[in-house]
């Protein structure tokens, strides 16, 4: 094969464009001049730079093809040469040979980098390895030849074998275009990359790419490529299957709306194996049907398949026609999380709820108010019920010269009441108190155990972390001296400098 190489000659004395020259540079030593095709005047740099020349000349000396292959180099103002870019040699030189459905990629590596062997301009023996497919069932490779050995074909060989090489840098219009267009394909489908190594480790595991492009190519679907390296990421393909209802472990039915991006390939595997093959089929494709967006397809999906087929067809005219026609929600999504948001408030209250309200809106906020006043309820008497506990009413205390006390709250308005006079946020540590990761008590003087003195607060070490006055003011030190004779009597712990 021969190579194109762009030289820059830096001791010219003449303009930089002028001081640019092209030739081709074969395996067998030889230099030559490259033929520029009809209208290509300068060199393009788009991917195709190699367009501008033609191509389909062959080495005057040896008769070898062009290699796909593009160097840069240059010789300095010390007339020292000097490799620019493409010096690697895993990037090789490849070229695609097609006899009927078998198509081999070969490609030829050197023995040293590329910037080595380009300078010493003379004749090499390059690495070749050759690969084999077999178009005429899909794109199946066939075998292996690396240096005239044939080797295993496995997913480490055939990366190895495609490192370096991008299908982009085969040209279009080079038959067979079908086998180009398949491995630019397969690059976007394992996550844009642009080595054919990555994507034939991926082949060779999941054969089923192969079948996604078949199917790509027969409905043109354009989400296809896209799920693929994330059900790879999450192992959700099953490995060694070229079957996508096997790889995908999917009805037929299924695999559609998958491919088609309707619902994620692990949401209809857990409806399926929830509900059952038929009624997952139908679940899911009704959920489909009525949201736009995958992302809420799986609960909707699971919500019908609980239900009768006469209310899943029901439940399909309500959210798609009524709510739009009658009530003004033109949104089947917005609708539908309005519905479920409503039912499943009802559910949490115990109260019967309609499967298809004629006022979905005003039942949904009816339903969350209703629900916030039992939450408020509850908190309530969740909170009595907590300070009420033994450990809890035990840190009730009155001095032994009968002047300080402290007193547990009985109820949420006792830490509002607290907080309010103290001017600080007591009033919301309720949730603290309800969980038992605190206990709050104040610290009162018994000639007024009606006013707010100092918050007391115990956490579950048993120590009292906090005791805090009006604006978050330390404690006095009599007020210290009674501290520390209560934490002595109920066993608690007293940090020494509490702060907020």
């Amino acid at each position: 094969m021969y190579m194109i190489v762009k030289k820059y000659d830096g001791t010219a004395k003449v303009a930089p464009d002028k001081a640019l020259s092209y030739y081709g540079f074969c395996t067998c030593g030889h230099h030559f001049k490259l033929l520029r095709q009809e209208g290509q005047n300068e060199v393009c740099y788009n991917g195709n730079w190699f367009r501008a020349f033609d191509t389909r000349m062959r080495c005057p000396k040896c008769g070898a093809e062009f290699g796909h292959r593009y160097f840069s180099c240059g010789i300095n103002y010390n007339g020292k040469f000097y490799a620019q870019y493409g010096n690697r040699a895993k990037a090789p030189m490849f070229c695609v040979k097609a006899n009927r459905d078998t198509v081999s990629i070969i490609r030829e590596d050197p023995d040293k980098c590329w910037g080595d062997v380009v300078e010493a301009g003379q004749a090499f023996t390059p690495l070749q390895t050759t690969v084999e497919f077999d178009l005429s069932r899909g794109l199946r490779p066939v075998r292996i030849i690396a240096d005239g050995k044939e080797l295993r074909l496995t997913a480490s060989a055939m990366a190895k074998a495609f490192a370096g090489i991008n299908a982009n840098d085969i040209p279009a219009d080079e038959e067979p275009t079908r086998f180009r267009e398949e491995l630019v394909w397969m690059q976007k489908a394992c996550g844009q990359t642009s080595s054919l190594g990555v994507v034939m480790k991926n082949f060779m595991n999941y054969p089923v790419l192969d079948s996604l492009y078949e199917y790509y190519q027969s409905r043109q679907t354009p989400y296809v490529p896209f799920f693929f390296s994330y059900s790879v990421k999450d192992k959700l393909l099953e490995r060694g299957e070229r079957s996508l209802r096997k790889a995908l472990g999917l009805p037929a039915p299924l695999v559609e709306l998958v491919c088609y991006d309707k619902v994620s390939i692990k949401i209809a595997r857990l409806v399926s194996e929830k509900y059952g093959r038929d009624l997952a089929i139908e679940s899911i494709s009704m959920a489909c049907d009525i949201l736009p967006s995958q992302s809420r397809v799986g609960e909707l999906a699971e919500f019908l398949a609980e239900h009768t087929p006469a209310e899943r067809k029901r439940l399909k005219a309500y959210l798609t026609e009524e709510v739009c026609i009658y009530q003004g929600i033109e949104d089947a999504g917005a609708a539908w999380e309005l519905l479920r948001d409503y039912i499943n408030m009802s559910k949490k209250m115990g109260v019967e709820f309609e499967l298809c309200p004629k006022s979905l809106k005003l039942r949904h906020d009816l339903a969350a108010r209703n629900q916030r006043l039992i939450a408020q309820e509850q908190e309530r008497a969740d909170f009595a019920a907590k300070v009420q506990e033994p450990d809890y009413a035990w840190l009730a205390w009155t001095s032994k010269n009968g002047k300080w006390a402290v007193v547990i709250p009985e109820s949420i308005a006792d830490l509002v009441n607290e907080g309010a006079a103290l001017s600080h946020c007591v009033g919301s540590y309720a949730e603290y108190v309800i969980k038992g990761s605190k206990k709050i008590c104040f610290l009162r003087k018994t000639e007024a155990l009606d006013k707010p003195l100092l918050t007391l607060t115990v956490n579950r070490e048993n120590c009292c972390s906090t005791y805090l006055g009006f604006d978050n003011r330390y404690a006095t030190k009599e007020e210290i001296v009674a501290l520390k004779e209560w934490t002595k009597a109920r066993g608690l712990g007293l940090e020494e400098y509490a702060h907020v």
